[in-house]
């Protein structure tokens, strides 16, 4: 008996303790549950999605982002930027034309996701639905994240964040 309404270009948190239903509720929103009678869901636009358990493919950190989009360094350059993950470059042994291994071994989970974010960035979407991405990231990157990438940069978009986070 869930009625939610969310409008183009809101900012919406979803806060729940573990196991209430958060990721549920992303999943109902991509269309990925089964719906009972009188569902009614209609969703218009373009949605990049961030799970909890980020995904990666066994090709290089900048194929990992594009996903088959055109490269247009300047937004290849924002979204590094804004999922923070400019610094974890200077690392790595070819930048952003390292190869990341099968599922993302040679990633921290951190990495992996704030990769995803980048990902989802770069789709240049209207809906972004973010499962708890917080929980993987330290508190200082996280911050970053929230107040350059969700409310800064996404400021018109429509982005659904699940957390437990009561902070945010």
């Amino acid at each position: 008996n869930l009625n939610i309404r969310i409008k183009k270009g809101d900012c919406v948190a979803i806060i729940g303790k573990v196991g209430c239903g958060k990721s549920s509720l992303l999943s109902a929103l991509l269309g990925e549950m089964y719906f009972c009678e009188g569902t009614k869901l209609s969703i218009s636009s373009k949605i990049a999605y961030v799970s909890q358990q980020p995904w990666t493919v066994g090709q290089t950190i900048r194929e990992n982002i594009l996903m088959g989009f055109p490269y247009d360094a300047l937004r290849f350059q924002e979204a590094l930027k804004l999922s923070c993950f400019l610094e974890d470059l200077e690392y790595l042994p070819n930048r952003e034309l390292t190869i990341v291994g099968n599922r993302g071994v040679n990633l921290s989970g951190g990495q992996k996701t704030r990769l995803a974010i980048a990902r989802a960035f770069y789709s240049d979407s209207e809906i972004y639905l973010l499962d708890d991405v917080l929980s993987a990231l330290d508190i200082n990157v996280g911050r970053s994240l929230m107040e350059d990438l969700v409310l800064r940069r996404l400021k018109g978009k429509t982005v659904v964040m699940a957390t437990h986070d009561r902070s945010i």
